[in-house]
Order: C-alpha cells, then structure tokens, then sequence
C-alpha cells in the first residue's frame, strides 16, 4: 500500500429504529464500525499517505440529529467533528476532508422507500466524491438541497430540528 495518493474511509452501517427497539450489542458494533474502524484506519494509513489525501464519508446525519437513527447520527456527528479537527492536527503531512452526503439509494436506505424521493442516485455521488477527492477542500455536502439543509442546521436548535426529522422520516 505504499505510498497512497488518496484513500477514502466509508466504513458505515445504519441499523434504523427507535433507540429503545435496539440492543446493546447492536449499538457497540454500529460504534465500532463507524467510529472506531475510522479511528484505526486513519492512524494505519498516515505513513502511507504522506503528501496524500484522506478522504471521510460523513453524512448529513452529523448535522441534523435523526429520531430512529440515534446512535447512527452520533457516529456520523463524531465523524464530522474527528474528521475536521484531524484536518488541521495533519495539515501539511495529509490532507484530511470530510464529504458529508444525505440519503442514498442503496441497501443501507432500503428501509426507507418511503423517502424514495429525497434519496440521491449512488452514481451522482460518486462523480461528486471523485471530483473532492481531487480538490484540498475541507468539506464537501452534495446537492444543492443537501447544502441548504447543512447551512440552515447551524441556524436552528438541534432539539427543533430533531422534531422537524422526526416528522419527515415518520413513514406515516
């Protein structure tokens, strides 16, 4: 693996559900996926990435807090935050970004076909991934909705914008 040009860090799983319907052991594997394999990747790939890119796959979930999704909102706040910060403790030896979509059409969204609509075609992404993993860029939120939908988080309490999530992503 020696040298790396660019590498991007898209371990993730999204068990969907009230908090009180998981278990523990659910959540300790959904923050060992997406926080600690993270955490060990990135440490792993510095040497070999020197001068290179580092790219993390965030979601807008790290913005906007999603009931039904608790724990995997967590994760992806820590990544965005991680991610970020790492950013600035690597600058000049790696370049770190964050790229932070909303919902996609895979298999970690089949649950959701009732939000079909608001889901965003996995190739779009991807073209958008590699044209950021080929800028120095510190983040990257895809789609034009996406972007306003980051920006009028900061605006907003997370409490209102949990009630506000609770509403869209309710099936009924």
């Amino acid at each position: 693996l020696d040298p790396l040009n660019a590498a991007v860090l898209n371990a993730a799983v999204n068990p969907i559900g009230d908090f009180d319907g998981a278990d523990d052991a659910t959540d300790a594997a959904t923050l060992e996926t997406n926080v600690i394999a993270n955490i060990c990747l990135a440490r792993a790939l510095k040497p070999s990435l020197s001068g290179g890119r580092l790219v993390f796959v965030g979601s807008m979930a790290g913005f906007v807090p999603l009931p039904g999704q608790a724990v995997y909102s967590g994760t992806k706040a820590f990544i965005q935050n991680w991610a970020l910060a790492l950013r600035e403790e690597w600058r000049g030896a790696v370049s770190v970004g964050l790229f932070a979509p909303g919902g996609i059409k895979t298999e970690m969204t089949e649950d959701l076909s009732h939000m079909e609509k608001h889901l965003a075609d996995v190739d779009t992404v991807a073209a958008d991934l590699a044209r950021f993993i080929d800028s120095d860029k510190a983040m990257r939120v895809p789609g034009f909705g996406n972007r306003i939908s980051a920006r009028f988080s900061r605006l907003v309490s997370p409490a209102t914008l949990s009630k506000l999530m609770r509403r869209v992503y309710s099936p009924d």
